[in-house]
């Protein structure tokens, strides 16, 4: 009895890895020195907000100088040396402040480990902002190696006040924390990093 083969379809890492290093050929042919430029993009938050990011930093100067300088800003003040509509910032919650006023960010530790108490964040009040514009190039370097260098800046500011200032009296700023700053970042990959997305494979059929 003669053995037989049965051709197996290819799974989809191969399909595509096939795909790109035919893709990758027919680019180094047609360049050969390489060093390709592919168009470049961008990427901008609430770049209405200021003129630029100099701006932005001159203004968040002068409420953490206040601050320094033991003034009281109200609410509205704070918003007024921005320039902002309060509905324009984002309302952060005690999750968020908790995280902000511990160094702990998005992930906070447990409430019971926390250095704030539910009393102490009841009279906190938060307002955030963020404020970027960054702009991409991306080249080949050689048939299978690309680079994105990317350069601009992205900020993110959280504001918090004091609701407890007394019956009737406004919310005050007491904190202002400043995350970020200017971007100048180079990533260097291969087109076989594109493959490792989830460990994109299809089923295959005869296994």
């Amino acid at each position: 009895m003669q053995n037989t083969q049965v051709s197996r379809p290819l799974s989809f890492n191969r399909l595509a890895a096939a795909s790109i290093i035919a893709a990758a050929g027919v680019l180094s042919s047609g360049c050969a020195n390489m060093g390709m430029s592919l168009p470049s993009g961008g990427e901008s938050t609430n770049q209405k907000f200021f003129k630029n990011d100099r701006d932005m930093m001159d203004r968040v100067s002068r409420l953490t100088g206040a601050i320094k300088d033991g003034q009281v800003l109200t609410l509205e003040q704070t918003l007024q040396m921005l320039d902002r509509q309060r509905l324009e910032l984002n309302t952060m919650n005690r999750t968020a402040i908790r995280g902000a006023l511990e160094g702990t960010g998005a992930a906070p530790v447990p409430l019971m480990n926390s250095t704030l108490s539910e009393e102490k964040l009841s009279c906190k009040e938060g307002l955030s902002f963020q404020f970027s514009d960054t702009n991409s190039n991306y080249a080949f370097n050689n048939p299978i190696k690309w680079q994105q260098a990317t350069k601009g800046f992205a900020y993110k500011v959280d504001m918090i006040f004091n609701s407890c200032t007394g019956k009737g009296n406004p919310s005050t700023l007491e904190t202002v924390i400043v995350e970020g700053g200017p971007v100048d970042t180079i990533k260097r990959k291969t087109v076989f990093d594109l493959l490792n997305t989830s460990n994109m494979i299809s089923p295959r059929i005869g296994n």
